[in-house]
């Protein structure tokens, strides 16, 4: 049987019952009788607090300390990268109204994974997962701010880790004010470098839509190579994508 995220109800203060376990944002989590977790999984008047408590909990599960600072186990797997108009460094909880002006902006996810965000609360959830997903060992996503001031600007990731096969994927996103400064490129070739040396990393893939002229030539600027082109890989606004596939190899 999973263990519960939390040991007490948070509508009656009493231990969490075995029969009671349910799941939330992919935790385990559970209340003192059927009916409580009922009336949560059914959105009762009381769901959006018990939502609160949860958060709270796993925020602290993922190493974010009270006031917003990343806690020490974030850091290590998120150490700051300094590069020389940049500060790559761990996402915080006071980073997410920037981060939500970056992903709630239709030219920034005009060709992203997913439609521009509507709600504020979208932001604190990826805070959140970038948080569990690093210390899960999963991904790599460093907000990217300047060094005069410390607001994020953007974000950068290694993703889909295989230490086993040396590799991984890129992604980036940058708000739109910023574009055209080589501020992308610096903080992507930023990252590799410390993939490459602190995990050995020797291959770096992409996937890009083929109208996505300024991601391709950034990408190809840094080494990559275009290896293929994948049909109908995304679906989005009701139409299909296609992808362009590129890699970079770092030659042992």
């Amino acid at each position: 049987m999973p263990k519960s995220l939390n040991r007490f109800c948070p509508r009656s203060g009493e231990p969490v019952s075995d029969n009671s376990l349910t799941r939330y944002r992919g935790r385990t989590v559970g209340f003192c009788n059927p009916g409580c977790r009922d009336d949560f999984d059914n959105g009762g008047p009381r769901a959006t607090e018990d939502r609160r408590y949860f958060d709270v909990l796993i925020r602290e599960s993922y190493g974010l300390m009270p006031g917003g600072r990343a806690g020490k186990a974030l850091e290590a797997v998120l150490p700051t990268l300094e590069a020389e108009r940049l500060r790559l460094r761990a996402p915080r909880e006071s980073d997410a109204e920037s981060l939500f002006a970056v992903f709630s902006n239709p030219e920034v996810t005009r060709y992203w994974s997913h439609p521009p965000w509507t709600d504020r609360a979208q932001a604190t959830e990826l805070i959140d997962d970038i948080c569990r997903r690093a210390l899960d060992g999963q991904l790599w996503q460093w907000a990217i701010t300047e060094h005069a001031d410390d607001r994020l600007i953007g974000t950068v990731t290694l993703f889909s880790m295989n230490r086993n096969h040396r590799r991984c994927e890129v992604g980036f996103a940058l708000r739109s004010d910023r574009w055209g400064q080589g501020l992308a490129r610096e903080a992507l070739s930023r990252a590799m470098r410390y993939a490459e040396s602190e995990v050995g990393m020797r291959r770096f893939e992409a996937d890009v839509d083929p109208d996505n002229a300024a991601s391709l030539g950034l990408l190809r600027r840094l080494g990559f190579e275009e290896e293929g082109r994948a049909r109908a890989r995304w679906r989005m606004g009701g139409g299909v994508q296609d992808s362009i596939l590129l890699g970079r190899v770092i030659h042992d």
